[in-house]
């Protein structure tokens, strides 16, 4: 079978690549911006969605490990990637579309606050779940 695709000249994959690599930090850009306007009234919620967020990931991870013919040195890695904070994409599609962007920005930055004291947990979880 042929391949059909047009080679892209290298500075447009260059550009691309730029492109990406700057997202980022605008999108964390935005979300501080976010965060310096807004108030500290959706952090309670901000928690209890995170800690929500933590149990469903740690229910989900149980049932995985559970049904699933996982060899061993993937538990470890599904373990560390259920305790990762929500992203900051989510708030910028909420901010995209209207979507309560304050409440989800608080969501995001009480997520990244509270992985401080979870991701130290998932590590050694995932050290000692290793075998």
């Amino acid at each position: 079978m042929a391949n059909w695709q047009i080679p892209l000249p290298a500075y447009v994959v260059t550009s691309a690549s730029l492109l990406g690599q700057l997202s980022v930090p605008l999108m964390l850009f935005a979300l501080g911006i976010r965060l310096m306007e807004g108030e500290l009234e959706h952090m309670g919620l901000a928690i209890k969605c995170n800690l929500l967020y933590l149990l469903a990931g740690g229910l989900s991870l149980a049932l995985a490990v559970w049904l699933l013919p996982l060899r061993p040195e993937w538990i470890p890695l599904l373990t560390l990637s259920v305790a990762l904070p929500p992203a900051v994409l989510n708030y910028m599609l909420c901010e995209q579309y209207q979507c309560q962007p304050e409440k989800v920005a608080s969501i995001v930055l009480g997520g990244n606050a509270l992985s401080v004291l979870v991701i130290p947990i998932a590590v050694w979880l995932a050290l000692h779940l290793g075998g």
